[in-house]
């Protein structure tokens, strides 16, 4: 037994020795190196050899420290080659069949997209195949013969991130991005998908790279400046917004474009350029209620009460009598104006839609009062109490529950 074992560790001694030096190829040989994207070679990636005919073996070595692997003694047939290692994927092939002498009679070499079959090899007696090859870290797997799981098509992944699931979406992203790093469309997706998702850094990178493959690619200089508005750069997004404004060619994106340049002027208080802003809009959708709402109340805001006022009425025939701010709005400027009955009746429509609206329940206690419902107005100053008890015009609100409510 000791002698046989002997003889063995001989035999592939000496066999190992000849593949080394190159002395004997009985058959076929396949040699590579497998590197990741930055040239370092990747250690412990399982090469197979996938013959095409029935009966003939896997063949299959490990790489070495530097990502190296050579097969020797391969059997005339035709083969497919797989390299597997947790994680990874093939990006990138580079393939070369020759003789002995040097001459290559196929060649290969090009990026190798995700779910891709590689090609089929033919090897005889005496070819010398190479096969280099780059692999990636890959979320997605590896597939079957290491070249990755194909990726989802990308309209797939847009309805998924209208349902909601942005985290989800942007991983798959991330392998759209190893096959596709400059693409402008996948880049903006995936900023969409990290914007989402609150990943404020990995958003901002990846529509920079949309843009600086395209400045005016629609919707990324609008979604650049809502990116710079969350951290607060407001002059910045401001510029990105601006920018949309003159790019964008899809009358939505257009419409969005100025709403956030408005909004942010607001922000900013500047209103002279949000009022440019908001009209702009308007004249664009004269129905569009949240443009009119901002701009009934920035009127509001600058004390331009009847232009307030008009809009919120417009509003509120657009169907924004079912928002309780608008009717609030509504009932305030009526209570400004001294018209009671119809503040009072705003109040109890804002009240009925949002009863912990503390303010409406104020002012409708006020409202009753000037219209003599002393019992109704204590109904309103008690709950508007347990609403705010703390609040600065608490005290007002119980001096006139004690004087009505003994009454």
């Amino acid at each position: 037994m000791q002698l046989s074992a002997m003889r063995k560790g001989l035999v592939v001694t000496l066999l190992l020795l000849m593949l080394a030096s190159g002395l004997v190829w009985a058959e076929g040989r396949l040699e590579g190196v497998v590197k990741d994207p930055s040239g370092k070679g990747i250690k412990g990636v399982v090469i197979k050899l996938v013959p095409s005919l029935e009966g003939l073996p896997i063949v299959k070595v490990r790489t070495d420290k530097k990502g190296r692997f050579i097969l020797g003694l391969i059997r005339k047939a035709n083969y497919r080659i797989a390299a597997l290692k947790e994680g990874w994927r093939v990006t990138y092939l580079d393939g070369n069949i020759a003789i002995p002498r040097d001459e290559s009679f196929w060649k290969y070499d090009a990026p190798v997209s995700p779910g891709t079959e590689p090609p089929e090899l033919s090897i005889n007696g005496v070819s010398i195949v190479t096969y280099n090859l780059t692999m990636a870290p890959d979320s997605g797997g590896g597939g079957e013969w290491g070249m990755g799981v194909s990726l989802r098509p990308l309209d797939e992944l847009v309805a998924e991130l209208k349902d909601g699931d942005a985290e989800h979406v942007a991983r798959e992203l991330e392998r759209h991005l190893v096959a596709k790093p400059e693409d402008a469309n996948v880049n903006y997706l995936y900023g969409f998908a990290s914007f989402s998702a609150g990943d404020l850094a990995g958003a901002k990178n990846a529509v920079a790279r949309a843009l600086k493959s395209d400045e005016r690619f629609e919707g990324a200089n609008l979604l650049m400046g809502k990116i710079l508005e969350k951290q607060e750069k407001l002059d910045e997004a401001a510029e990105y917004y601006g920018y949309e404004t003159q790019y964008a060619q899809n009358e939505g994106v257009q419409h969005e474009a100025w709403l956030a340049a408005a909004v942010l002027a607001i922000k900013k208080g500047d209103h002279e350029r949000a009022i440019k802003a908001l009209e702009t809009v308007i004249a664009q959708r004269p129905d569009d209620v949240a443009a009119l709402l901002e701009l009934g109340n920035l009127y509001l805001q600058m004390g331009e009460k009847e232009k307030a006022s008009a809009i919120l009425e417009k509003v509120a025939s657009l169907g924004g009598a079912q928002d309780p701010a608008v009717l609030y709005n509504l009932g305030a400027d009526a209570y400004n104006k001294r018209e009671y009955a119809k503040a009072a009746e705003l109040f109890v429509k804002v009240i009925a839609l949002k009863d912990d609206f503390a303010e409406a329940h104020l002012l409708l206690g006020n409202a009753r009062l000037n219209l003599g419902d002393q019992e109704g107005a204590v109904v309103s100053f008690r709950r508007f109490l347990e609403l705010r008890p703390d609040d600065p015009q608490a005290s007002f609100a119980q001096q006139m529950v004690d004087a009505l409510g003994t009454k």
